[in-house]
């Protein structure tokens, strides 16, 4: 049996997805460097106008990982390595039988080749026809360029997630799956992993984030966010229990994945690593 978070390199020591919680016992939900127990509370630099320097900085729970999606044809994957070398990140690969190649965010299958055997902890994010197919209850196995077992985490994006499909279509796969919202964090179905996304790749951020559902369960948000208001969003987030950060649009210059962007996110959240 293959375990939900299987990390795609295993001989990686900085970036395990075996993550360690407060009680320093294996948390398998998130692509995190094995850094042992640590404080979740972090010092996020805020920029406030009119505050004096010691006052621009509040204690905020910093995310598990970043999940940054959209590499493409351009991505200079050795860049994204070592950026996975120094911080707990999750790489987004997109799928669309209508855009693959096509559109600039999903990349083609020279570059899919390349991107599975590129030792990174990824993410596959199935869009269009996959989706509508999977929420319908149909396999997906003979249109889909890669063998998704290469990916830690399976993302369904459906306006109108069916978990008992989703679960269903997981048995395939043995991965852990995600499941977009537009409203608050469902509590009463944890089979998969809620991400808050009312954007869907749009950069637009919301007016609030829901909070936490509370627990250890494991939660994303998205929606606008890039290395300028990353802090800010973490403050906004306030988030009492475990969460991750997803970016799509906030890390592209010029319709191109940006691994700069990336690194200068990464280093927002985490200045001492």
């Amino acid at each position: 049996m293959v375990n939900d978070f299987q990390h795609s390199n295993p001989n990686s020591r900085k970036n395990s997805l075996l993550a360690r919680d407060e009680t320093g016992a294996e948390n398998r939900n998130c692509p995190a460097k094995s850094r042992g127990p640590r404080a979740r509370l972090a010092l996020v630099p805020v920029p406030r106008s009119n505050a004096p320097e010691e006052a621009q900085y509040f204690m905020a729970r910093e995310p598990e990982f970043v999940t940054f999606t959209g590499i493409d044809d351009w991505t200079d994957l050795g860049q994204l390595r070592r950026i996975s070398e120094d911080y707990p990140v999750e790489w987004g690969v997109l799928f669309s039988t209508a855009r693959q190649g096509i559109d600039p965010r999903y990349p083609g299958t020279e570059t899919l080749a390349k991107i599975i055997t590129g030792r990174l902890s990824m993410a596959a994010h199935l869009c269009g026809w996959y989706s509508r197919a999977i929420m319908q209850g149909e396999t997906i196995t003979s249109k889909i360029p890669v063998d998704l077992c290469n990916f830690a985490r399976i993302q369904v994006n459906s306006r109108n997630p069916v978990v008992d499909l989703i679960s269903e279509f997981r048995k395939n796969w043995e991965r852990r799956c995600i499941a977009q919202t537009r409203g608050e964090f469902p509590q009463s179905d944890q089979r998969v992993d809620w991400l808050y996304d009312p954007s869907g790749g749009r950069g637009e951020t919301p007016k609030a984030w829901p909070k936490h559902p509370g627990g250890r369960q494991l939660v994303g948000y998205a929606g606008g966010i890039n290395p300028e208001n990353v802090s800010a969003v973490v403050i906004a987030i306030d988030s009492t229990g475990p969460y991750w950060l997803d970016m799509e649009s906030g890390v592209r210059t010029d319709e191109r994945f940006s691994a700069e962007k990336c690194r200068r996110v990464c280093q927002e959240l985490w200045p001492n690593l």
